[in-house]
């Protein structure tokens, strides 16, 4: 190849590259697949929880896994239950991107169902002080039921241009879980990531 030929074959490599979307840079969610423990077994540490009662409606269980050991549950068995879980406040800089999202892998079981067919899963831009900006929600339910027994991953996304972001807060929650229904009746979430870029203009 001579010299012409060789510069005109990097400058197209670099119009290639000029042009492809960029990878969203991955935030550190520190315990991010239910690994560790928090105040008890069922609980895991990093993350927060609000429940019908103690271990009622959301926990950490060995065998509800997509990878590692353990995995979150809602506890669709204890029907009329709630179970909500958001991580602590997650750090970002804004010169990483406006666009951020929270992805979490998901599983139904068959039998599990909810009187107000909701499974949301939700994100949260909150300034310096831990005040919320800004939100974004998506329901998994309908999704997930429609491919019971199989792990997927779901997201939610939000862009957002103010200044004053600071911080970002996953969060997981559902209620109401449906009465009649049999076993096997849980929902499974593990490994979850936040990643933040630029939205296209």
């Amino acid at each position: 190849m001579n010299r012409r030929h060789w510069l005109i074959g990097i400058l197209g490599l670099w119009s290639l590259l000029a042009v492809l979307p960029a990878r969203g840079s991955v935030v550190y969610v520190a315990n991010a697949g239910f690994e560790t423990a928090g105040t008890d077994s069922e609980y895991s540490a990093d993350w927060n929880y609000i429940e019908s009662g103690v271990h009622i409606g959301i926990g950490r269980k060995g065998w509800a896994v997509r990878t590692g050991d353990f995995g979150l549950v809602l506890y669709g068995w204890n029907a009329g239950s709630f179970g909500t879980a958001w991580h602590n406040d997650i750090a970002v800089d804004k010169a990483n991107g406006n666009r951020y999202t929270f992805s979490i892998w998901a599983l139904a079981e068959a039998n599990f169902a909810t009187a107000d067919s909701f499974v949301n899963i939700k994100i949260e831009l909150k300034n310096s002080s831990g005040t919320i900006l800004e939100e974004q929600t998506v329901n998994i339910y309908n999704a997930a039921r429609a491919d019971p027994g199989n792990w997927n991953q779901h997201s939610v996304s939000i862009v957002s241009d103010n200044p004053d972001v600071a911080y970002v807060t996953p969060v997981i929650w559902s209620q109401n879980y449906a009465s009649g229904a049999t076993d096997p009746r849980g929902f499974f979430f593990d490994d979850a990531e936040v990643t933040q870029e630029w939205a296209a203009p």
